[in-house]
């Protein structure tokens, strides 16, 4: 019961840390990595805590069109960068 308190509390706090690490820029350390890190740490405590089904009935996004989109602004990124001639 501690665990489902805690992570619920939680969740909010460690998802603006997440957003905070990814938004933070590209000359500072971290970014998208990390920040996937800490979002999918904080989602697997809340699986881990509250049960698969509970997560389930209020996860509002699809995870494969989250993973396609995720590819898809890598892949714009790198081409990008190609047509403006930057690293």
């Amino acid at each position: 019961m501690m665990l489902v308190v805690a992570t619920r509390l939680l969740l909010p706090l460690a998802l603006m840390a997440g957003l905070y690490i990814f938004l933070r820029g590209h000359n500072e350390p971290g970014g998208g990595f990390i920040a996937g890190l800490v979002f999918s740490i904080a989602l697997l405590m809340q699986f881990m805590a509250s049960g698969w089904g509970w997560a389930d009935a209020r996860l509002r996004a699809d995870n494969h069109n989250l993973i396609s989109w995720g590819v898809l602004i890598a892949g714009l990124t790198g081409v990008g960068s190609i047509f403006f001639g930057a690293p």
